[in-house]
Formats: C-alpha cells, sequence, structure tokens
C-alpha cells in the first residue's frame, strides 16, 4: 500500500463512470450539534481562497473490484455506504454572523446520480478524474464524497473514492477498500454485509467542539504548544525543515504544484529486522524511524535539532474505529541528540519525547492555536502509519491505494512513513525546486541508510559522516531492491 498523488498512481485506459451522491434539499435538517474546530477551520480557509476550484483539497482511494461488475449494484454499495456513515450526509449552511450550521440527512435520502462518459486513454483518465473531483468536491457544499469507475477490459474494475479532508481522514482511506468490498460482494450474494459497528462522526465533532471550550489562555495545551513555537528572540513562529528548500533568488512565480514522491525503503524482512531491533530496547518501530530520522538530520545539519508536528489519529473509542470521518491531532515533537553516540542511545530519548506532548493531539489544534496567535500552518511534519493490521489489509494489492490531490506551496515538507505487510515505505511532498529536491535527496538516502543498517546489524553510530551517493546507486522501487540507494529525488 502506496500514498501518492493520482498523477502517479498508473490507471489504465477505459470507460469512466461518475458516481455521485445526491440529496434533495428538503431532505436535509437543521442539526444542533457543532462543528469541530478542525471541520470549522477547515470551512474558514476555503471560503476565503481559490484553491478548491484550482486545485481541489480532496484526499481518497484508489482499488480494484473484483468480479463483474453490475453498475445498479456498484450504485446501491455506494448508498449502503453512505446510509452507514453520517459523515457522507452531514453539510453546512452559512448561519448567523457568516458561520456555518450543520444540517444532516437521514440514512434513506441518499440516492447516486450515475453519469458515464466515452472512453480515456491513461492520461486522459488521471486529467479526467482530477478535473472532476477538483469542480464537484466540495468544502462547503454536497457532494464532500464521489467516486468514479474506470471500466477496463485487461484490469477489470477501478474505483477512484475521492473526498473533502472534512469528511476523510487516513485511516476512513484505508477502511473503505474492505468496507466496499464486503458491501458490494453481501449485496451479491443477497446477504447483510458482514461490518463492525461504527459510531457518529458528527457525535465526535460536537464532542471536540465542547473539549475546546476547556482551552482557555492558561490551560497547559496552550503553554506546550507556545513553548515549541517560541524562538530565542521570544518571537512565536513554526518550526520549518532544518534544510534548505528555497532557492537563493526569490521568484515571483508563485509557490507552484509541490514535488511528491513514493519510495519503498526496506523489504518486509528487512523491516521486520528493523523493528526487532527496537523491540530489543523497549520501543516500538515508529520510534526507531524518528529515531534514524533524527540522527539522519543530526549528520546532516551539524547536529540541528528534530522538530517536527506529528498528526495523530483521536479514534480513542470502540465506535469510533471503523468510522469515516475526519479523527485527527497534532502533537508537537522536539528531538535533540546531543551527548548520545549511538542510534540505541538514540531510542529511549526519542520515546520519550514522542510520548511526552502525544497526548495533546486530542486537544483540538485549531483552538490552541487561534488562543496563541499562530496563523501558520505547519511547515514540517512526519506521520508514522501501520497499516497492518487493518481490515483488508491482506488483500491489498499493487491496484489498491491511498491517494491526495497536488498542493500548491514553496515551503512545506511532509513526510508519511507507512508500516505495511510489504515494508516500510515512505511518502513525501516538499517544495518543487533544484534546493529542496537536493536537501530531501540527501535525507531519504541518509534515513534509509540507517535503516539498512540497524536492520542488519542491529545499531549504527549517530556521529557517522554521511553517505555519500555515486552516480550509480539507483532508488528502491520495490521492496524486492532495498540495497538501492534512494535517487529519483
Amino acid at each position: 500500500m502506496e500514498y501518492t498523488e493520482l498523477a502517479d498512481y498508473p490507471i489504465p485506459s477505459g470507460r469512466i463512470t461518475e458516481w455521485i451522491p445526491s440529496i434533495d434539499a428538503e431532505s436535509y435538517a437543521v442539526d444542533p450539534r457543532p462543528l469541530s474546530p478542525n471541520h470549522r477551520a477547515h470551512l474558514d480557509f476555503f471560503s476565503r481562497t481559490d484553491v478548491h476550484e484550482r486545485l481541489g483539497a480532496w484526499i481518497g482511494t484508489a482499488f480494484t473490484l473484483r468480479g463483474a461488475f453490475d453498475h445498479t449494484l456498484f450504485a446501491q454499495t455506494l448508498e449502503y455506504w453512505i446510509a452507514r456513515h453520517d459523515a457522507f450526509r452531514t453539510t453546512v449552511t452559512e448561519g448567523r454572523d457568516h458561520g456555518f450550521a450543520r444540517l444532516t440527512a437521514p440514512a434513506d435520502a441518499v440516492t447516486i446520480e450515475v453519469l458515464a462518459s466515452a472512453d480515456t486513454n491513461g492520461a486522459g483518465t488521471y486529467r479526467y478524474i482530477e478535473d472532476v473531483f477538483a469542480r464537484r468536491i466540495s468544502a462547503l457544499t454536497q457532494p464532500h464524497m464521489m467516486a468514479v469507475t474506470v471500466e477496463s477490459d485487461d484490469d477489470g474494475v477501478i474505483v477512484v473514492v475521492g473526498a473533502d479532508h472534512s469528511v476523510m481522514d487516513a485511516y476512513t482511506q484505508l477502511l473503505l477498500i474492505a468496507e466496499l468490498r464486503e458491501i458490494y460482494s453481501a449485496l451479491s450474494a443477497g446477504r447483510i454485509p458482514a461490518l463492525p459497528p461504527c459510531g457518529s462522526y458528527v457525535e465526535h465533532c460536537a464532542a471536540e467542539h465542547y473539549a475546546a471550550a476547556a482551552l482557555v489562555n492558561e490551560h497547559p495545551a496552550i503553554a506546550e504548544w507556545e513553548s515549541f513555537w517560541r524562538t530565542q528572540s521570544g518571537a512565536l513562529e513554526m518550526p520549518a525543515f532544518p534544510m534548505p528548500v528555497r532557492p537563493a533568488q526569490a521568484t515571483d512565480t508563485g509557490p507552484g504544484h509541490q514535488a511528491s514522491l513514493s519510495l519503498w525503503l526496506l523489504s518486509a524482512e528487512s523491516t521486520e529486522a528493523f523493528a526487532a531491533a527496537c523491540k530489543r530496547h523497549g520501543v516500538s518501530a515508529s520510534t526507531g524511524a524518528f529515531s534514524a530520522l533524527a540522527i539522519a538530520i543530526h549528520r546532516l545539519t551539524a547536529g540541528a535539532d528534530l522538530r517536527f508536528v506529528m498528526p495523530l489519529h483521536t479514534r480513542t473509542t470502540p465506535e469510533s474505529q471503523a468510522a469515516a470521518g475526519w479523527y485527527v491531532g497534532l502533537a508537537p515533537v522536539e528531538v535533540n541528540l546531543d551527548g548520545v553516540g549511538t542510534f540505541v542511545e538514540s531510542l529511549s530519548r526519542v520515546d520519550k519525547s514522542v510520548r511526552r506532548n502525544a497526548g495533546l493531539a486530542q486537544h483540538p489544534y485549531p483552538t490552541i492555536a487561534a488562543a496563541a496567535g499562530m496563523a501558520d500552518a505547519p511547515k514540517f511534519a512526519i506521520s508514522f502509519v501501520d497499516t497492518r493490521y487493518l481490515p483488508g489489509a491482506k488483500e491489498w494489492g499493487e491496484r489498491d491505494r491511498a491517494l491526495r490531490c497536488r498542493v500548491d506551496n514553496s515551503d512545506e515538507v511532509y513526510l508519511w512513513v507507512n508500516r505495511t505487510l510489504e515494508g516500510l515505505n515512505i511518502s513525501l511532498r516538499f517544495p518543487n525546486n533544484e534546493i529542496a529536491a537536493d536537501s530531501l535527496h540527501r535525507l531519504i538516502a541518509e534515513f534509509s541508510d540507517i535503516l539498512r543498517v540497524v536492520s542488519r546489524d542491529g545499531d549504527v553510530a549517530v556521529s557517522l559522516p554521511p553517505a555519500h551517493l555515486s552516480n550509480d546507486q539507483t532508488p528502491s522501487g520495490s521492496p524486492q531492491l532495498e540495497n538501492g540507494v534512494v535517487e529519483n529525488l
């Protein structure tokens, strides 16, 4: 399972069909349950920007649907799925004082509008889907989610689901594959889909809203974030990626599309060896990955601390585990390796650094940022996701993938480290210029070298000189090619 832009997904040629959820206006009722701070901040942003019209702000999933494809059955599948998840049946309307009020429709109010298109080739299919998602999926109006299918004689049926971030997070992206496959199969067989119970995302939003009310200026969560942002001069500043990402000479061409990559760093066997090396010292593979990144940054920047924002899920109740929605909080992390000699020695310090503020993710970040006067979005974020035990993970194939839309930005660097049944993968987006490409090239090469040495030897020195790349070293295009050094940044 990889996490890439749609442009990097191998879409086949074939017949395109759009599947658009439709709810009559009279079916909506005013819902007194408030929006979450995440949702409200998201709406505030898109109500004052045109980026949605240009690029969209969707995330999604592509996957194969097995067996003969029945259009009527697939429409029924989507209706069943949307009825199950209230995240897809709720929307907003402009309320008093230019705010937003929630509207929610009942489970039986959804129908699927089906729009067939002509056959396209691979590149044409990609452009078609990107354009459709950018035009149709909105944070402000329904539909907030839709699907496109591509029927190919050679590749069967590819389903691409896209949704606004306000109703979908990374776990929703991954869980929907097994859910939609099971619903389709069950309806085809005339049985009830075997799905776990799921809670209400709308209820979760209300709970987050009321939790935010406790975040007054004296709250410890605000103080922790302010400490993370505070510079030596006393100003509050969002930490940036600690290596150069901007050209020396400023340009007036705007931020442009960010570069996007997905790379396999370790095979399944080597990932198990790396995890075992971490476990021998009482920590998880995620702590080991953060340690390896901290060492790579330390080597490449003459000892700089690793300071980043870490997204964490907020699915803390049993009923939230299978629910669709945006269950994400943020935590600040700062790792200092002064005096640490080896990877093994770094583990306990990194583990404490990551755990220290992990609980802050349960406090709505937009409320904290507003209270502190922090207007900047996170500039450097690292996420670790272990997908091995998610429903359906054993059935994922090469054509099943989590997707994100393109982003325009000139200084953000986001890394997603993904542990899968296939091994260890990293996905990243960063400014699309030679300076940033060189910095990320060197970081990922150093990071992957540390991972490989630890998986082989169990430890590595912190202060080794950075690995030098030669022209004949190649990237690991698959888990089986892990001995190649990442080269195509």
